[in-house]
């Protein structure tokens, strides 16, 4: 073959006929390019097929294509899984371009339809697939297809509710891990350590004998109050009462705060706490020691301390205050001698008033501003948007069982002056709307203004803030404007 060479612009193919196909040939050649007359310049072509396009397509076509290896392109078809979030159109036209080189003749379909079957990534699709006898490539194709799309609808139904859980989660847990780093005065210890990590936890208080927590935070007292009769567990015929209101006497007596009295008993005088919270009367047992001829008797009664600790009870016995016989239980404790509700009432120390002095009614005591209708110092006006067009809008219908109490209504009202007969021409009219009261036959007479609201110009006043309100501090009445009419 002869070389081909460029001359000024104009390809010649040296070696080919220069008739009839001349000005085809000389175009292909300038189109490829020198490079790809280089290479025309090394193709084995036959001299009788010089100057003809087809051989030289398929010089070209041997040159530029490899070649085929079936057993290799089978293996890649045969291979060939389709990817979790692969859809189906993209596999299985994967599939029909890997096919063209398998050399697969009229089974074709069928060898698609079999790759869909085994390797799709739907188990249950392929499940479906698999109990159809008649199986052809497109019902397979079909069922795929509305299997990605019944996915797809689900997802979209669950996409809210998903998002929104995964947008509250961490913050959640933010919140949870800032609490625990957090430390904090402890009440049980007093010190500050991290969430559940106090060391008074199992420990004994010496103060009231409880687990958890420290003598100095302690809060028991060791109260004593009015007595309360409770149920026994160990004897059906014992007593036990609930001390409610006598706190142990320390160095520093606050006596502003609680009432004492003293009575004489056997010579000697006793000063008395008066606590109309206790149900009985109670004796210390180094009071009692001193008092003589004085019997002691025994008792089941168990008294027990707002805190829920037992007192010891010693016995009873019998004193005579202003000549009268009152039972007292005497306790190892150290504290006032106290009279309970009953005794301080025998012995006139208290008085039981139940009266109730009523508050003077506001209607009763200011009948003017309750009677009659209130009116405004200066007529009230309303500023219309003459740019809004005037509505008239059509009278409603009024049942007939409304009539007459209404024009009863309208009637009065007129009288009162709330409202006033309109006879000439106006621009603007209003729906009437007519209800009755709740439990009453009076009827309630309103407009409809929807229409005209519109045109109202409206007047803007500032809201009150937080700071407002608190300029407020130290009132005590209050009151709204309420329109009746």
């Amino acid at each position: 073959m002869e070389e081909i060479a460029s001359d000024n612009g104009v390809i010649l193919g040296c070696g080919y006929e220069r008739s009839g196909r001349k000005g085809y040939m000389q175009s292909v050649l300038y189109v490829i390019e020198q490079e790809g007359r280089d290479i025309c310049n090394t193709l084995n072509i036959q001299e009788g097929d010089k100057g003809k396009i087809g051989p030289l397509f398929t010089h070209f076509e041997r040159y530029c294509i490899p070649r085929k290896n079936v057993t290799m392109e089978r293996y890649k078809f045969n291979t060939r899984v389709q990817g979790k979030s692969e859809s189906i159109d993209q596999f299985v036209t994967d599939l029909r371009n890997m096919t063209q080189n398998c050399a697969f003749g009229t089974i074709t379909e069928e060898l698609v339809r079999d790759r869909i079957v085994c390797e799709t990534n739907s188990e249950r699709v392929k499940e479906r697939l698999v109990r159809d006898d008649e199986l052809t490539l497109a019902k397979a194709i079909l069922a795929c297809r509305a299997d990605e799309e019944s996915k797809r609808q689900i997802k979209t139904f669950k996409e809210d509710e998903t998002v929104h859980a995964l947008k509250r989660r961490p913050r959640y847990q933010n919140q949870l891990r800032r609490k625990e780093d957090q430390k904090f005065s402890c009440g049980k210890c007093g010190i500050q350590h991290e969430k559940r990590n106090c060391p008074a936890y199992g420990k004994k208080c010496r103060k009231c004998n409880k687990l958890n927590h420290f003598q100095k935070c302690c809060r028991s007292k060791r109260k004593v109050h009015g007595l309360e009769e409770c149920e026994s567990n160990s004897d059906s015929n014992q007593d036990e009462f609930f001390v409610g209101s006598v706190t142990e006497k320390r160095k520093t007596e606050i006596v502003g705060d609680e009432c004492f009295t003293t009575y004489k008993v056997q010579g000697r005088n006793i000063k008395f706490k008066v606590d109309t919270g206790a149900q009985v009367n109670i004796l210390p047992s180094a009071i009692f020691d001193k008092v003589s001829h004085v019997k002691l008797m025994s008792t089941k009664t168990t008294l027990t301390s707002y805190s829920g600790d037992k007192l010891k009870v010693k016995g009873k016995c019998q004193l005579k205050l202003q000549d009268k016989q009152f039972d007292f239980f005497v306790t190892e404790t150290e504290q006032s001698p106290l009279l309970g509700l009953k005794a301080s009432k025998d012995l006139g120390l208290i008085q039981v008033i139940m009266a109730v002095k009523p508050e003077q009614n506001p209607i009763t005591a200011f009948p003017k501003v309750f009677s009659g209708l209130g009116c405004l110092e200066k007529p009230y006006h309303i500023e219309i948007d003459k740019s809004v067009q005037p509505v008239v809008n059509a009278p409603r219908n009024i049942p007939a069982a409304l009539r007459k109490n209404l024009k009863d209504t309208l009637k009065d009202m007129e009288n009162k002056q709330v409202i006033r007969k309109v006879v000439e021409p106006i621009n603007w009219v209003n729906s009437l709307v007519v209800f009755k009261k709740p439990k009453s036959d009076k009827l309630r007479v309103c407009l409809d203004p929807i229409s005209i609201n519109v045109a109202i110009k409206r007047k803007f006043y500032q809201l009150p803030t937080i700071e407002d309100i608190t300029r407020m501090y130290g009132a005590k009445w209050f009151s709204k404007a309420d329109c009746s009419q």
